[in-house]
């Protein structure tokens, strides 16, 4: 029998992907090479929006979110579609490169699109890196954290 809930153990953090016109939640983050231009790897769902943008673009950013971020980047980013929402309009970012940053994030990376990869169900969009920075040396939010602690993370009375 296969018990695909082990995937749940490979050890992944929470992003928040953008391109221009939109962006979306992703766990599948990778570093595929190091070196003075690192590629970066990030796997997005076909039928997700974030999709058909990074396919009209050629840049995207991720924002490493934290333990701390505000419920309200990943309601937004997370459940909703910029198909039907501005998902910059309430949320707090900065401009670098043409590409939003999430303010309240412990950092970002800028990438160049190279190459992307298809399967049945996602896009796997490779990135070299043109710009990154650290905001922060706090502890990274992980897929696993946020499984254990969804309610909480996106409870907005807290």
């Amino acid at each position: 029998m296969k018990n695909i809930n082990i995937t749940r153990k490979i050890t992944q953090g929470m992003y928040i992907l953008t391109t221009k016109g939109g962006g979306c939640v992703v766990d599948a983050v990778s570093q595929i090479s190091f070196g003075s231009n690192p590629l970066i790897s990030v796997s997005v769902m076909k039928r997700n929006y974030t999709n058909e943008l990074l396919r009209n673009n050629n840049k995207f950013a991720i924002s490493i979110l934290g333990k701390d971020v505000k419920p309200e980047i990943i309601k937004t980013f997370g459940f909703n579609s910029a198909r039907n929402i501005n998902k910059f309009e309430k949320i707090e970012t900065t401009k670098i490169e043409e590409m939003d940053i999430i303010n309240n994030s412990l950092g970002y990376m800028v990438c160049e699109i190279i190459d992307k990869i298809e399967n049945d169900t996602h896009t796997l969009f490779i990135g070299k890196i043109i710009e990154a920075d650290v905001f922060s040396e706090n502890e990274a939010l992980s897929y696993q954290y946020y499984q254990e602690h969804r309610e909480e993370l996106l409870n907005t009375n807290t």
